[in-house]
């Protein structure tokens, strides 16, 4: 009934499965965390890592003194965003190999001892296997070695659940496999199976097999507990995948403790997951939506907001955004920024448009032109990120806060446009979307930035978030 070939009803599916575990692991699983001294490195392969979490270390770049800084902070993990999903395969591996081999030169100096996660796209796109292969590569000639990979695509708060190995989407009340998805269809990394132990094999390209890939079912998590788990997690071996099965944070408690169990008697793995692992892995409490005084200095003129996701998701949201009243609309015109004749002037016309806006205090959506569907196009995606860039730096008037949507639009932006090497990560504004605020060495320092997955979100999110937004600015 739930192979993942069809979409079902959210609550058949729940309804399926069986209670689950009796125990809350929480508070014991965060204390057990906190004694290991074990700092969780995050490769992010697009901005929105941090969209679970709240007090965190967000890095740009990774030159050595931002790396031990981050490494010796008081925080139990620390992201490092690589962005990878903007970079073709080899680059990305490249940019990998050299993102671990700075962090474990730099960890052997500080006698800090780390753990990898591949922070991967909950809807099942990225470089995977290979970026993961770099880490194991990297690692594996400094004498370290990993018995298998967790695979934890579970994200609750973006509506991505985990059950019968399959991945789910929520669409208002149903579960579509993500496979039939649009992210399924994705120009760069698109796939075809929902069932993640046959997404491997189709990655993979058959080189790993469908009984080679372990998989840690809500059936063991809910009736066997954390003991079920780690017996399974001893047997495995060799690399081997494992996927976890996850609907509710508590089948990820479970999964956790079964996993340190495993650890502490001496295995070891890498992971490639979604957000949410990363909440309960990192031993984070609990902490609501951002409001008012959360958000820090909201000094300076109107609000900033970059559209840049050419999703269906985001075109939807944009549309409602751009109707809240006292919004100012600039459309930038992609076929001029990809013209070599047009681009200097449609740069220059956007930047007046939001500076004009700015000044008189307004919020200001800029807005990549709907028109042509760009998604996935990577060459398109950096001639349009760059001409986003030479208009954010340009910028003479500084924005009281920004929002940008879209992860490669974001870290775009935020590296290269506004300077930032690092931010802290401050919570969530809604569920999945992270709010940062950017780093001393940043052209706009404290000011806080809203990172809104392409992904993520209702029709009405963006503009709730604009709305929250002007209220926290007017009540500070």
């Amino acid at each position: 009934m739930f192979l993942g070939d069809e979409a079902v009803a959210k609550a058949d599916l729940l309804n399926a499965l069986p209670s689950e575990w009796v125990v809350d692991l929480g508070a014991d699983l965060r204390a057990r965390i906190q004694k290991r001294h074990r700092k969780l490195v995050v490769l992010d392969d697009d901005p929105t890592g941090a969209q679970a979490m709240h007090s965190a270390p967000v890095l740009t770049r990774w030159n050595k003194d931002v790396l031990q800084s981050a490494l010796m902070n008081d925080s139990p993990l620390f992201f490092i965003v690589s962005n990878t999903r903007g970079l073709p395969q080899d680059e990305a591996v490249a940019v990998t190999r050299e993102i671990v081999t700075a962090v474990a030169k730099v960890a052997e100096r500080c006698g800090v001892d780390f753990d990898v996660v591949v922070r991967g796209d909950s809807t099942l796109r990225g470089h995977y296997p290979y970026e993961l292969n770099a880490v194991r590569d990297v690692l594996g000639e400094r004498g370290q070695h990993f018995d298998g990979v967790v695979l934890c695509p579970f994200f609750l708060e973006g509506g991505r659940l985990t059950a019968f190995d399959v991945q789910w989407v929520r669409e208002g009340e149903k579960l579509i496999p993500a496979g039939q998805t649009e992210y399924a269809r994705d120009r760069v990394f698109g796939y075809t199976q929902s069932n993640i132990r046959d997404w491997v094999v189709e990655k993979t390209r058959g080189k790993i097999l469908r009984d080679d890939v372990v998989s840690v079912s809500l059936d063991v998590i809910r009736k066997q507990g954390p003991k079920g788990v780690c017996d399974i997690l001893m047997d495995v071996c060799g690399g081997q995948p494992v996927v976890a099965n996850a609907v509710r944070y508590r089948d990820l408690d479970v999964f956790v403790a079964g996993l340190l169990d495993a650890e502490d008697a001496g295995k070891r793995f890498l992971f490639r997951t979604a957000a949410s692992f990363l909440k309960v892995r990192s031993g984070a409490v609990a902490r609501g939506l951002l409001r008012g005084s959360d958000f820090g200095n909201m000094d300076g003129c109107g609000g900033l907001v970059i559209v840049g996701s050419y999703i269906q998701k985001s075109t939807e949201q944009l549309a409602e955004a751009l109707a809240v009243v006292g919004v100012v609309g600039v459309e930038f015109v992609v076929a001029r920024v990809l013209s070599a004749k047009d681009r200097a002037q449609e740069i220059l016309r956007v930047r007046h448009e939001v500076e004009k806006a700015l000044m008189l205090d307004q919020d200001v959506i800029v807005f990549t032109s709907r028109n042509q569907n760009l998604a996935g196009d990577l060459d398109a995606g950096k001639q349009i990120g760059s001409a986003l860039v030479e208009v954010v730096s340009g910028l003479s008037v500084h924005p009281r806060y920004v929002v940008v949507k879209g992860g490669n639009t974001a870290i775009s932006v935020v590296r290269d446009g506004l300077l930032a090497q690092s931010a802290w990560a401050l919570g969530q504004i809604l569920p999945g979307v992270p709010v940062w605020q950017l780093g001393e060495e940043s052209r706009l320092p404290h000011v806080p930035c809203v990172v809104f997955p392409g992904n993520v979100g209702q029709d009405g999110s963006l503009a709730e978030a604009i709305t929250i937004l002007r209220e926290a600015r007017d009540a500070i």
